[in-house]
Order: structure tokens, then sequence, then C-alpha cells
């Protein structure tokens, strides 16, 4: 278990938008960085910016598009920007309420590697984030992946099971389990490298990661 991977995991999701802050000075920027701005006042100050420009590379139009496409149908039609944050809890409460049925949680299979077997950087070849062990027990195993969610094995890998697919977002970058009470994780959501994992904080589960609940980080 890394013990600073929260302080990681936060400067690894604010950086993009940091650095993006610091070399563009304009309105739009900042209104994006601003849940209380409405989705459409910040697409139109961006679009009346950009008028009659050129498009220049590091300028932070690239990653202004790529955000408005990820914004644009969760705040639609009214361009409240904090209803992405909302979406978990939502649908947390609907899945309690007794109103939907769970997805599968469980796969048992046997896997034989097809490859491609070179880096996974422009390779096309799958990554996981972290595999981790719990600290009481090395015949269970938890790995995550940047768009794959969080799994676990209790028999050394041979099946797995999740209970991450119902989450807003499944990507996820690192897991942290209380050695003291291996019932008590936290998981950090998003990743840092993959472009549409986007995070929705730090998770905390309490019964072994059966179920996750946000904590305000």
């Amino acid at each position: 278990m890394k013990k600073n991977f929260l302080s990681r995991f936060l400067i690894i999701s604010i950086f993009p938008f940091f650095s993006f802050s610091q070399t563009i000075d304009s309105n739009w920027v900042n209104m994006m960085e601003d849940p209380s701005a409405n989705f459409y006042d910040v697409q139109n100050v961006f679009n009346d910016y950009w008028r009659n420009k050129t498009i220049e590379k590091g300028k932070g139009y690239k990653a202004f598009r790529r955000w408005e496409n990820y914004m644009e149908p969760r705040v639609y039609p009214s361009g409240d920007m904090t209803l992405p944050s909302q979406a978990y809890p939502n649908y947390k409460a609907w899945i309690d309420a007794g109103l939907g049925d769970p997805l599968p949680i469980a796969s048992v299979a046997n896997w034989t590697p097809l490859g491609p077997f070179g880096a996974s950087i422009g390779g096309g070849a799958g990554r996981l984030n972290f595999v981790r062990f719990d600290p009481t027990n090395s015949s269970t195993i938890y790995v995550g992946a940047p768009d794959g969610g969080l799994w676990k094995s209790t028999n050394s890998g041979v099946s797995w099971t999740t209970n991450t697919d119902q989450l807003t977002v499944i990507g996820c970058t690192d897991i942290a389990i209380n050695p003291l009470n291996t019932q008590i994780m936290y998981l950090a959501t998003g990743d840092g490298e993959a472009g549409d994992s986007y995070s929705i904080g730090v998770l905390k589960s309490i019964d072994g990661g059966a179920t996750w609940n946000t904590t305000g980080l």
C-alpha cells in the first residue's frame, strides 16, 4: 500500500487544469473551473474568444473541446455544471430504494493471452494501474484499470468479481486498504492518462468493496 497515493492522485487530477490556467489568461478558463457557472455561458465565451483567431497548439483549444464533449450531454438542457457530481449519489439512492436491479458482479473463466504484447502506449495493449494484495491474506488480490474498474480475486487470481460497474466512473488510479481492518478501503477514481476517464473523487468502502460511498475528497 502506498501511503501517499491520495496526494499523488489529487495532484494528477488537478494538474491538467492548473497548468491550463497558468498558460491561458481568458475568462472561459476560470468559468469552466467554476461549478456555479452555466455550461452554455462558458461555451459562448469560449467561442467568442476564438472567433476569427487561428487555433494554436498549447493554447487550451483541444482541452476545452474534450471537456465540452464530456460535459454537454451531462448538463443538457439546463447547463447546470453541478449535475455530473450528483449523478452517482442519485443513482445509488435509486438502487437502494429497490427501483433498479444491480448488474452481475461475478466472472469466472479461463483466459489465454492473445496479444499484442508490446508497450501499452501506442501498442494497443491494455494496462492496469495497480495490483494490491490484502494485507492479511495474500490470496485476495485487487487490480484496477484506467477504464475497467476495480476487480477482486479471493483465490489467487483463478476467478474475479467486481462491484464497480455501476459507478458513474469505472476507471481507478489506486486503492488503499486499512491493515487493521481490511473491510475499510479507499478507491481513487479516474485516470490521469486516459483522457475520457474523469474522476468522481475518492470513494470509501466499509464492507470490503461490496459497496462504495463518496467521501467529499
